[in-house]
């Protein structure tokens, strides 16, 4: 969207006027079910013990697999059930990292990008939607959502992909809307997550204080708490 005509972000911005928060439904409990999720792999499989050992867990990958799983719900009502399946299923995650340094390489040279535009490199670099594996799987799962969603009398569904069918959107753009929303939303979304745990866990301070605040306000599990108990539980204020 940084790059399109002005005309036409100035016509999405016209069809979403307030934002698509409005539009969402359950998006709390979508995100509920996945920390439930995220909870579960961790007791299932990484809670240490004199009789199972040290089981360590790698929270750079799960938390991954956990913002993955809440954005494709929430995007289009299908997780990818990574926290199920405690692994990068399609790869997708893998793939998107790899692609990192040559970003960023391009973005030093642009002239580079140029190189790619070759028929049989562009080939091999661009991923399609009949890939099995990485972005190009992804790709097709989102395809043959849309697909479903514009047949005939198929029923309203509440999530981001509904919203922006209702909103004017052709089938091309819902497509690209939602690969923009797993591109742009999981690999932050898990960035943010675990700067603010290591900022928690390195701080002993904010520990208590964090824990002092939920039995002050009688939240029996941190796991489970609600858009309103966090906005009782003023976590911002805590020095």
């Amino acid at each position: 969207m940084g790059t399109a005509p002005k005309n036409i972000v100035t016509g999405m911005r016209w069809r979403f006027p307030g934002g698509v928060d409005l539009l969402l439904h359950r998006k709390e409990a979508k995100a509920l079910t996945r920390v439930s999720k995220l909870l579960g792999l961790i007791e299932r499989k990484y809670l240490s013990s004199t009789s199972e050992g040290y089981r360590p867990i790698d929270f750079a990958r799960t938390s991954s697999y956990f913002a993955f799983d809440v954005i494709t719900d929430i995007a289009f009502g299908c997780p990818a059930s990574y926290l199920d399946a405690d692994e990068d299923k399609y790869d997708f995650i893998s793939n998107v990292a790899s692609m990192f340094p040559v970003m960023c390489v391009t973005a030093v040279i642009p002239s580079l990008v140029q190189i790619t535009e070759v028929g049989w490199i562009n080939k091999l670099l661009t991923p399609f939607k009949s890939d099995r594996m990485g972005i190009g799987r992804i790709m097709g799962i989102a395809r043959a959502t849309v697909d479903e969603r514009f047949t005939p009398r198929h029923p309203d569904r509440r999530d981001m992909l509904a919203a922006f069918i209702r909103h004017g959107l052709d089938k091309d753009q819902a497509e690209c809307e939602v690969m923009l929303q797993i591109l742009a939303g999981a690999d932050t979304t898990a960035t943010a997550l675990r700067a603010i745990l290591l900022f928690i866990i390195s701080k002993p301070s904010v520990v208590r204080k964090i824990l002092a605040e939920f039995e002050a306000h009688g939240v029996g599990c941190p796991g489970k708490v609600s858009d309103m108990e966090t906005e009782i539980v003023s976590v911002q204020q805590i020095q």
